[in-house]
């Protein structure tokens, strides 16, 4: 029996052996896999990096043209804009010319509706010329008036002292 039990006793150990060396085995294979694995993904990584940088730097001057011409376009829209706006300025005084007193007083300016300082630079160039559009047509309409025709010519102080 107890000879029985000792080669018992020793197929396990050789079994529990066998089992730990192939176990050993598949962790080593196993982190050698991994290994290769990471080194793969590292090595796709970098070459996906690496072309996104090289078709950025083609692409830089382009970019960089587009963004220079859209600047130029922007500049030269606004200062056709700044000479609207002094248009309508001059226009504004010389058609309010007769009510001083009541400009002195500290009118207050209404705001525009359609003016948004929210988005690109066109959009807020946009909004200011629709804005510039609304005070044209309020010009047309207040110019078209028989008094504001007289008082731009007599001040009303001239007319009433006349009377």
């Amino acid at each position: 029996a107890v000879a029985a039990r000792d080669q018992e006793l020793a197929r396990l150990q050789e079994n529990h052996q066998r089992r730990k060396a192939v176990i050993e085995r598949g962790l080593r294979t196993s982190q050698l896999q991994m290994r290769r694995k990471v080194k793969a993904w590292e090595g796709n990584q970098k070459y996906r990096l690496q072309m996104e940088r090289m078709r950025l730097e083609r692409e830089h001057p382009t970019n960089l043209a587009a963004i220079d011409q859209r600047f130029t376009e922007y500049e030269r829209h606004k200062e056709e804009l700044d000479e609207r706006i002094d248009e309508q300025l001059v226009r504004a005084r010389r058609s309010f010319r007769g009510y001083e007193r009541l400009l002195r007083q500290g009118w207050e300016a209404r705001t525009c509706p359609t003016a948004n300082a929210e988005g690109d630079e066109f959009r807020i160039v946009a909004g200011v010329e629709a804005c510039l559009d609304e005070v044209e047509r309020a010009l047309n309409r207040f110019e078209h008036f028989p008094s504001s025709r007289l008082f731009r010519i007599l001040p009303p102080q001239v007319l009433v002292g006349s009377l």
